[in-house]
């Protein structure tokens, strides 16, 4: 009877000992599903705030084509402007030159209408009206 009271003892304390590991391996799995628990949630919340940035990414990215499109339009009618400009400043040099030679002809012109004028004169005064 001491044999089996002894043995009964023994597989006793066993029998505590292992619920004692397993105890103890239930909190630590506990602690653990906790702790990822945990980690889990600040992945997320890091997960949550890079998709903000990147949808603030995004639309800044938006608004730089946008303005692209803008410049590229403004850059476009500067060109066409200044090709306008540049057509009428031709235009201009070319009517400015059209008036120099005109001016040049009214010139010779003015000189032989005044030498006509002269000549006019010589042979009026050489009629007297007595």
């Amino acid at each position: 009877m001491r044999n089996l009271a002894k043995r009964t003892q023994d597989s006793t304390v066993e029998i505590e000992n292992m619920i004692a590991l397993f105890s103890q391996g239930t909190s630590d799995a506990v602690q653990s599903m906790t702790n990822s628990i945990s980690h889990g949630r600040k992945s997320n919340q890091a997960a949550t705030a890079s998709n903000n940035k990147l949808n603030e990414i995004r639309t800044a990215i938006e608004e730089i084509h946008i303005m692209n499109n803008h410049i590229a339009t403004a850059a476009e009618e500067q060109s066409c402007t200044s090709q306008e400009l540049s057509l009428n400043t031709l235009k201009v040099s070319q009517l400015t030159n059209d008036n120099i030679t005109s001016i040049s002809r009214i010139s010779t012109a003015s000189e032989e209408l005044a030498q006509i004028s002269l000549s006019l004169q010589e042979r009026l005064s050489q009629f007297s009206l007595a």
